[in-house]
């Protein structure tokens, strides 16, 4: 059976106690403790067996980093996925079509999250990505510059210009 090793809180651990921890009870190599803070959203480790499991929660305990040992079967499924083709969002709830175009209204308090998977997005125009140079250092500035169907440009950060007008140089 397989024991999971949970975080009591939602901040990732710092890398330094992990890595103290791993080298201390002898489970994993100090080095995997980087892939563990990086990947740490709740769960620190998956899959261990049960006593090096208690054991890895003694020694991260021990270094100021509380964890809990849930076992595989406790651990929460996600529900049964439901396959839609098309949904929209309104003020009385999420509405999903049905295969054959029905609407089911599903109210917002019943809902806990909406994932996606593949979705198709179609968008005409032309986009271009605006950069500043200081000397020889680049400098990303995060703004695109959007036009569709001949409408104005818009940037980011809500500023509209002509296509024709050069770019801004005073970002402020």
């Amino acid at each position: 059976m397989a024991w999971h090793l949970v975080q009591t809180s939602i901040d990732p651990p710092a890398l330094e106690p992990v890595q103290r921890a791993l080298q201390a009870s002898g489970v994993f190599p100090a080095f995997d403790a980087h892939g563990f803070v990086r990947d740490a959203f709740g769960v620190l480790v998956r899959g261990l067996e049960h006593e090096p499991a208690l054991s890895l929660q003694a020694f991260l305990a021990a270094e100021g980093v509380p964890v809990e040992v849930v076992q595989d079967s406790d651990w929460p499924g996600l529900p049964t996925a439901k396959r839609i083709q098309f949904a929209s969002c309104r003020v009385d709830g999420f509405v999903p079509l049905d295969p054959l175009g029905r609407e089911l209204v599903v109210p917002w308090n019943s809902i806990a999250a909406v994932a996606c998977g593949l979705v198709r997005e179609t968008e005409f125009g032309k986009r271009v990505t605006a950069s500043v140079s200081l000397g020889r250092i680049p400098v990303p500035l995060n703004a695109t510059l959007t036009e569709i169907g001949g409408a104005p440009v818009s940037w980011d950060n809500g500023d509209t210009f002509d296509y024709g007008e050069p770019l801004p140089t005073d970002w402020s």
